[in-house]
């Protein structure tokens, strides 16, 4: 009897042993949890913020598009007065012909499309 008392109290000593290190792996996996969802948290508050950058951007871009389109259109018409309706040479240096759009202001317009981020 003593002998299967010794084996009992050793497997529950060892029994105890392994649900006391079940229990630390248990608390450190709902750590590393904790952690993963506050690192989650932040990957997409940076999200939002990229995002709301690019948006902000791609807002100037156009903008700024617009501005010199305008400002090529207000040249050509300009220019024209000046010469007299013949070709001028834009403010960058293409070719203006009356009636038609710089290379420039085509770009412009291809931004305002919403060409390629």
């Amino acid at each position: 009897d003593a002998a299967v008392d010794v084996d009992v109290d050793t497997s529950l000593s060892r029994a105890e042993e392994q649900a006391a290190e079940l229990e630390e792996r248990a608390r450190k996996l709902q750590a590393h949890f904790q952690q993963a969802k506050v690192s989650m948290t932040e990957i997409g508050r940076l999200c939002d913020e990229a995002d709301a950058s690019v948006r902000r951007s791609q807002s100037l871009l156009n903008s700024t598009s617009r501005r010199i389109h305008a400002l090529n259109e207000q040249y050509q018409h300009l220019m024209a007065e000046g010469a007299g309706g013949q070709g001028a040479t834009g403010a960058f240096g293409q070719t203006i012909l009356p009636g038609s759009s710089s290379q420039l202001s085509a770009g412009a317009m291809s931004a305002d499309s919403g060409g390629s981020p």
